[in-house]
């Protein structure tokens, strides 16, 4: 999987990936994790928070891939054998 982060709603009515490395200037690249298929109008993350979200993703992105590149082991890089 991609080098992503998770944002739940403070009521935990959904959760989203956010895909930070794809997310450029006016596109924040996230699918929802919870509910996987939200149903139609389903009220998710707002316009407003996406905007914020994507601001903090552009001025954090580099810590963000630090974080992911230490604490992450991909598993596809594996052998089931080394498991």
């Amino acid at each position: 999987m991609a080098e992503h982060f998770h944002v739940f709603s403070s009521d935990s009515s959904w959760e989203i990936r956010v895909f930070f490395l794809r997310c450029t200037e006016g596109f924040l690249d996230f699918e929802y994790k919870r509910p996987p298929n939200p149903p139609q109008g389903f009220v998710g993350i707002t316009k407003g928070q996406k905007k914020e979200l994507l601001i903090k993703v552009l001025e954090h992105r580099r810590a963000l891939l630090l974080e992911w590149q230490e604490k992450v082991v991909v598993m596809e890089n594996y052998n089931a054998d080394d498991v």
